[in-house]
């Protein structure tokens, strides 16, 4: 395992160490039973967030999965949430000013334009990540999303598991 980050130095590290395949930003991925469908996001950068099914053999086709990625709102990120059972959304900002001001766009959420676009899309659970740094376990911000998610809200955490 000691040789697994010598190369990180080097120019081209990730191009000798991975296979990159630019992918168009419309087709669904797919990973064996796992299919994501992609769906542009507001950032500063061009980005994604993905929903995600699974269609194992005896998998609950109907149940789904959201990752909003980073996005400032926008109604793309209502049709992402739209029935999903697990929503998994950015709010890394703790208030709006923290972002690019204006006339420049915003890239992040908020707590509360999370549980938003949580309550809008009827979503079964909000999962808050990408919370900014000293977060303090992100209880300010399960507070924040509460006041405009009805359900469910936690916040991600390293090796967290949610069943769908």
């Amino acid at each position: 395992m000691e040789y697994v980050a010598l190369g990180a130095g080097l120019p081209d590290y990730f191009a000798r160490s991975f296979a990159f395949i630019e992918h168009d930003g419309a087709a669904a991925l797919e990973i064996g039973d796992l299919r994501m469908e992609p769906t542009p996001t507001v950032h500063f950068v061009p980005t994604w967030g993905f929903r995600m099914a699974a269609r194992g053999a005896g998998e609950d086709t109907g149940r789904s999965i959201a990752y909003s990625a980073d996005s400032s709102p926008t109604p793309n990120l209502d049709t992402l949430a739209d029935g999903t059972d697990l929503f998994i959304c950015e709010a890394a900002l703790r208030k709006v000013t923290d972002d690019a001001p204006p006339p420049e766009r915003r890239g992040h959420l908020i707590p509360e334009e999370a549980g938003e676009v949580a309550q809008r899309g009827r979503v079964g659970r909000l999962v808050l990540t990408h919370l900014p740094v000293n977060s303090d376990g992100g209880s300010w911000a399960v507070t924040q999303a509460g006041t405009t998610f009805e359900g469910p809200v936690e916040v991600a955490d390293t090796l967290k598991v949610w069943e769908v």
